[in-house]
């Protein structure tokens, strides 16, 4: 495990972004004690599947609504 101050952190974030990203853990210290520590994250926990992204919305309650709500989905999602 590195062991860095949080001035260096601060100052190249990215190089050591990139080492977590490829799995070493770095502890971050302030004042020469140690403060944080930088980990990869085990797993997203989001499933992505074949079908993602390829569906559309369809109203159910368009009379209710007037279909509002699908407009604001889509556009949350970036369709519209």
């Amino acid at each position: 495990m590195e062991k860095i101050s949080i001035n260096e952190i601060k100052k190249n974030f990215a190089y050591w972004a990139k080492l977590v990203e490829q799995g070493e853990a770095i502890q971050i210290t302030k004042y020469n004690r140690p403060y944080l520590q930088l980990t990869q994250i085990a797993e997203s926990g989001l499933h992505c599947g074949k079908r993602f992204g390829k569906t559309s919305l369809k109203t159910r309650l368009k009379r209710a609504t007037k279909g509002h709500y699908l407009s604001v989905l889509s556009e949350d999602r970036g369709d519209g």
